[in-house]
């Protein structure tokens, strides 16, 4: 069992969490089977002039069999600044992975989520799609999925709002994954989520994650990475765009 804790260290964000998550840096590149646990854990306090305090978890348990692989991931976020909450957002992704091929694989997944900063009173979701390989060049490695899945969302507002505080939503989903050895102890990770609605594509969001990780010993690790996140309908009162950067220490037990 591989036990991966990732320690934030900095943390820039005009989002407080990303309502769809990213599996794809959970992907581990070992073939070894059995458990792992992954988890990034961050917290601030700070008391005097200004009382605040956050702390956030991200948490991914992944059991690899022959041919599938499991992850159960856990993600959440909970601030508070002179004791009023600025941040509240809690998300559960449970994901299969079969091996159809070396190229291709079949993936299934549901997820529960909420974000009361984004006015996300609950999002229940479920789907299915395709995974495959496109080509490998030295340590350069690009991945494509498309998947659809079914999405029930309820959001905190007056009934005045533009926005629907009720939707059923029936979803496309495309991502490219790039993976990147620059040197011997330098890994560049991206991905690019597009997801329309599949009755109106003109209401699609669009996911961004981008990364460096320095190896700075067998067991420790530096990281840096982007993320960003576009609405085009948000909820009445959300900005369309988020943004996130972080740099913390991976260490590998």
């Amino acid at each position: 069992m591989k036990i991966i804790l990732f320690i934030t260290l900095f943390a820039l964000s005009f989002s407080n969490l990303f309502a769809q998550v990213n599996t794809e840096k959970y992907r581990s590149s070992h073939d070894s089977l059995g458990l792992s646990l992954q988890s990034e854990i961050g917290a601030t306090v700070q008391k005097g002039n200004v009382d605040f305090q956050e702390f956030s978890i991200e948490s991914v348990l992944s059991y690899k069999l022959q041919s599938s692989t499991y992850l159960f991931v856990v993600s959440g976020d909970f601030g508070w600044e002179d004791r009023k909450s600025f941040s509240n957002s809690l998300l559960f992704h449970l994901r299969n992975i079969h091996d159809l091929s070396a190229r291709f694989k079949l993936e299934l997944f549901v997820q529960l989520d909420y974000d009361k900063e984004h006015l996300l009173i609950s999002r229940k979701l479920t789907g299915a799609g395709l995974r495959s390989h496109l080509f490998s060049l030295g340590s350069d490695k690009l991945w494509i999925g498309n998947s659809i899945f079914f999405e029930q969302e309820k959001y905190d507002l007056p009934k005045t709002a533009k926005h629907d505080s009720e939707l059923n939503n029936l979803r496309i989903s495309t991502y490219l994954t790039f993976k990147k050895k620059i040197k011997e102890y330098i890994n560049w990770d991206s991905v690019v989520y597009y997801q329309p609605m599949l009755d109106q594509l003109g209401d699609y969001k669009i996911i961004g994650e981008t990364g460096l990780t320095f190896e700075i010993e067998d067991q420790i690790s530096l990281a840096i990475g982007f993320n960003y996140r576009f609405d085009s309908i948000p909820a009445d009162g959300i900005k369309k765009n988020d943004y996130k950067t972080e740099m913390g220490l991976v260490l590998s037990l």
